[in-house]
């Protein structure tokens, strides 16, 4: 999904967590180290013989807020600002599960650990996968690949010239030793995808020819259709059949939107409060290097992700408009030297020595 431009990582997450209906949990870096304190918490404080009474309660009081999703109030504006944030993703989930809003609203940590535990199972599959996947590739290894081989290195395939041809013919070699790209086990396309990017020059700096990276990677893509378009023009029946029965792979096509799922649903809010627990403990322990930690990692989220100041627009001449609208000259003189006119009141220039001197 293609939105707006965002102005840093924090607000590209709130973003991307607002649309998504994975089963993902998003989360930002900061939330990841909260929950990670969340989890020493439960872990090993919770259980315990040793600890203050301060720290006790403030276990306590971790155990209530993530039990009853409400935690105590701070004058942490960082802390209230990504308790609002949770708020509008909850509310967000429960716009998109109403019946299971009573449940992420206000639900506690043994219900949404029981929806977390009712995952939706798929039916029972079709048939033996593994036992199926065994004859394909008796059936290509036997059958076809001997008839396609013959076909490539004869020069006899349509449409198959050039730096396809000559990678089509490296995958036989390599075939010729045992590999598999065709029907790979587990379908770990990783080796053919290795092969790739190596023919393609990605491997050695500066080597990469785009069109033949181009024809490459098409040509990996679309291998096992061209391989089985090909067999089923075969004369001969035992390469049609199986032509027939490899078929011509996956095809990618858009699918609807899923609904998001209750367990889903649960698992993020179950983490929201966590999280937040975490951090309220942390407040009333005063860790502050924790917090200090903390703090920065929400600094880093926040910071810019494009460039804020300095040159934006390129004009037709090579020049550019800066963010507040002064012009700038872009040139190459005739020695080759780039010089910039403009860029601060007095105007900037590449001296010959290549320094950078202001003029006026």
């Amino acid at each position: 999904m293609k939105g707006r431009p965002t102005r840093s990582f924090a607000e590209a997450h709130e973003t991307a967590t607002l649309v998504d209906r994975t089963i993902d949990k998003p989360r930002a870096t900061s939330e990841h180290y909260l929950e990670a304190w969340a989890r020493l918490i439960e872990t090993r404080l919770a259980t315990s013989g040793h600890l203050t009474e301060r720290a006790a309660k403030a276990v306590v009081a971790f155990q209530r807020s993530v039990e009853t999703g409400r935690v105590a109030e701070t004058n942490d504006a960082a802390f209230r600002e990504r308790r609002a944030q949770f708020a509008r993703f909850t509310n967000a989930l429960t716009a998109e599960l109403p019946d299971a809003a009573k449940l992420l609203a206000g639900g506690t940590r043994q219900g949404l650990e029981s929806a977390i535990r009712g995952r939706e199972r798929g039916g029972p599959r079709g048939g033996s996968r593994r036992s199926s996947m065994v004859d394909l590739r008796r059936r290509w290894a036997e059958v076809l690949r001997a008839a396609w081989k013959a076909a490539v290195l004869a020069g006899h395939v349509a449409r198959l010239d050039g730096a396809s041809l000559e990678f089509e013919k490296h995958l036989l070699e390599l075939e010729d030793d045992g590999k598999n790209f065709l029907l790979p086990r587990g379908d770990d396309n990783i080796p053919l995808w290795t092969e790739i990017f190596a023919m393609s020059g990605h491997a050695e700096r500066g080597a990469v020819d785009p069109k033949r990276a181009e024809a490459l990677a098409s040509w990996g893509a679309e291998r096992r259709m061209r391989i089985v378009e090909w067999a089923r023009t075969s004369p001969d029946p035992t390469v049609r059949e199986a032509a027939e029965k490899i078929g011509p792979g996956p095809l990618l096509k858009a699918e609807p939107p899923q609904p998001l799922s209750r367990q889903t649903a649960a698992e993020r809010v179950l983490f929201y409060r966590r999280v937040l627990a975490a951090w309220q403990f942390l407040l009333t322990m005063e860790t502050d290097a924790a917090l200090a930690e903390l703090r920065t990692l929400i600094e880093l989220e926040r910071l810019p992700v494009r460039r804020t100041e300095g040159w934006r627009q390129r004009t037709d001449d090579g020049g550019r408009t800066t963010d507040d609208g002064r012009r700038t000259d872009c040139r190459t003189t005739d020695d080759g030297r780039r010089t910039t006119d403009g860029l601060s009141d007095g105007g900037r220039r590449t001296a010959d020595d290549g320094r950078r001197t202001a003029d006026g």
